[in-house]
């Protein structure tokens, strides 16, 4: 499998987690989504600058 194949699914199951999950089984408050939607990106970075790959 190509990585950007596993980045793609990375993405594809970070948004569902974001914009299906997290909404209707965690939390509705939107403060506490962009909580979560910040973090991820924040740990995202975090893993670029460590330089590991999808």
């Amino acid at each position: 499998m190509k990585k950007s194949d596993d980045a793609v699914k990375i993405a594809r199951y970070i948004s569902e987690f974001l914009d299906v999950y997290a909404p209707n089984f965690l939390t509705t408050s939107e403060h506490t989504l962009k909580s979560y939607r910040n973090s991820l990106g924040l740990y995202i970075c975090f893993l670029e600058t460590e330089s590991v790959a999808p």
